[in-house]
């Protein structure tokens, strides 16, 4: 009879993950130890008042958009014309499986530690589903935009690879990011990949001095990656430390973690409901649907690209006033264009469906993103119609939806999949 053994990973109050291994072989693979890690939240986008941050909107929308259009301009290179997909270029000039810490910055993107080179130099980046590459600053950089950064010495690193290669990404709003290509050892959660290659930027522009973070570690498929090399998730399979590519978020007041490898089954209840992907640049799926107070504002169906790296929900602006214009007592926001304001008791129940599957509804506390700073009786909506340069019939869900439900990406079966939250932060209804 095969012995069994329970490996338990218990950490600050983290709820445990377990995984049994049989002692008869079996693949390497099934005998990694999954870790652990209890994350941090910090405040939404808000101050400590509760009051909305006006400035944090501002910066989301920006570097929302300046994300888009440097994907946007890799497809755009390689000839892959809007005649060819839904969306078309608006290059405009606005604008063992391991549980990874997050800590909510500002509401603004959810981040956690690495650790860069031989011996390890650390950073904190975004982990996010909207682009493809890893990127940090280099120690050569002098610009006050590096200045609160850390900041990658190739020199300091045994491991460290020059790549003889160096890139810049000009954006149709004038900023930019340029430096060289490294290969060097990249450490998440304990897991240690060789030869990762990144982005090392030598110049950021002096608009990306306010990003609380050091650089992004980018989930998104391949296709819009500048490298040209192997992604960190796919190096980790195939140097052997995860079982798989599938990688999985919970982001929640409760305890938020970036599990790579599979799925934790103690943070969520139910089923995955499966949706494929329909274009392997990021992770977009079809078939939506969104309802207000339990009527749908739209007849026909559309794209949506689940994003970590944005916290506001993104749609086309005919459709978001649409939404809003069934909320007694809401209007514009005076300051950015997209925004809409309400009477917080009068906050929507507002909720997304994929290919008649579930609906899966968005709390009365993530549609909001703060308090009026005027009338802390008025709240702002977390769904805006600013135009990110996607096209007319794609939305852009954020945080704001993702806090609801736990998420599960499969590169491999090129799939998302949502669950309900076993703590409760997520509300469903068939």
């Amino acid at each position: 009879m095969d012995l069994l053994k329970l490996f338990v990973v218990h950490s600050f109050g983290c709820l445990l993950v377990l995984i049994t291994v049989h002692a008869t072989p079996h693949h390497p693979r099934e005998a990694l130890r999954p870790l652990c890690i209890p994350l941090n939240k910090n405040s939404l986008m808000t101050d400590s008042y509760g009051i909305f941050d006006l400035k944090a909107a501002k910066r989301d929308y920006l570097r929302t958009k300046t994300k888009y259009q440097r994907s946007l301009q890799k497809l755009y290179s390689k000839g892959r014309s809007s005649k060819h997909h839904k969306w078309s270029f608006h290059l405009t000039s606005h604008a063992r499986r391991q549980a990874e810490s997050l800590t909510n910055q500002g509401n603004q993107m959810w981040t956690g530690l690495i650790e860069v080179g031989t011996p390890g130099q650390t950073f904190t980046v975004d982990f996010d589903t909207g682009s493809a590459d890893l990127w940090i600053p280099s120690v050569t950089c002098q610009e006050d935009s590096c200045a609160s950064k850390n900041r990658y010495d190739a020199s300091a690193s045994q491991t460290s690879t020059t790549r003889n290669d160096s890139f810049k990404i000009t954006y149709g709003d004038g900023t930019s990011i340029s430096g060289a290509k490294y290969s060097d050892s990249v450490s998440i959660a304990g897991i240690r990949v060789k030869n990762q290659t990144f982005s090392s930027a030598s110049y950021l522009s002096n608009s990306m001095g306010d990003d609380p973070t050091d650089g992004i570690m980018g989930l998104a498929y391949p296709s819009i990656s500048h490298l040209k090399s192997p992604s960190f998730l796919t190096n980790a399979y195939n140097q052997g430390v995860i079982p798989s590519t599938t990688f999985s978020f919970k982001l929640s007041d409760r305890g938020s973690e970036l599990l790579l490898g599979g799925v934790d089954k103690s943070k969520y209840s139910g089923d995955i409901e499966i949706h494929p992907v329909t274009r392997k640049f990021y992770w977009q799926i079809g078939g939506a649907s969104c309802s207000v107070n339990g009527r749908k504002v739209l007849g026909s169906k559309f794209e949506t690209i689940i994003d970590s790296g944005t916290t506001i929900i993104y749609g086309p602006k005919n459709v978001v006033d649409k939404i809003y214009s069934q909320v007694e007592g809401s209007s514009t926001h005076e300051e950015v264009e997209g925004l809409w304001k309400f009477p917080c008791a009068k906050t929507p129940n507002v909720s997304f469906s994929w290919n008649n599957g579930k609906n899966w509804e968005i709390a009365a506390d993530r549609m909001v993103l703060g308090k009026s700073e005027d009338d802390p009786t008025i709240c702002i909506g977390a769904i805006s119609g600013q135009n990110v340069g996607l096209g007319a019939d794609i939305w852009l869900l954020g945080d704001s939806f993702m806090t609801n439900v736990y998420s599960v990406f499969d590169p491999e079966k090129d799939t998302i999949g949502f669950a309900g939250l076993l703590n409760g932060d997520a509300v469903q209804s068939n």
